[in-house]
């Protein structure tokens, strides 16, 4: 049988809600981590010409397929593709440039 403590509130209540609100926070550092993630990629998407900015966005922010992404920009699959590619590459090379910069360091 649990103790009850000060306030009727049982020790092993106690313990729990610790853990719990150790766990609320382990959460919220890891969502303000991810949003400040986030945020670098919004940023560095912004910085990229279309029709690249536009074709990222709408694959990996609103992720939509390329098929559906080639007909909303009115061009045929395969161009896409290398539309992508390119753009991966030319985001890619901002990442590095990002990571390199001493505010991220």
């Amino acid at each position: 049988m649990d103790r009850v403590g000060k306030g009727g509130i049982s020790d092993r209540m106690a313990e729990e809600i610790a853990k719990l609100n150790d766990f609320i926070q382990e959460l919220l550092e890891i969502i303000l981590t991810e949003q400040e993630k986030q945020k670098v990629i919004l940023e560095q998407l912004n910085k990229l010409e279309e029709p690249y900015r536009l074709l990222l966005d709408k694959a990996y922010i609103r992720g939509k397929s390329l098929v559906d992404v080639s007909e909303e920009m009115g061009y045929g699959y395969k161009h896409i593709g290398r539309i992508n590619r390119i753009a991966l590459g030319l985001f890619d090379k901002l990442d590095k440039e990002v990571l390199k910069s001493p505010s991220m360091s």
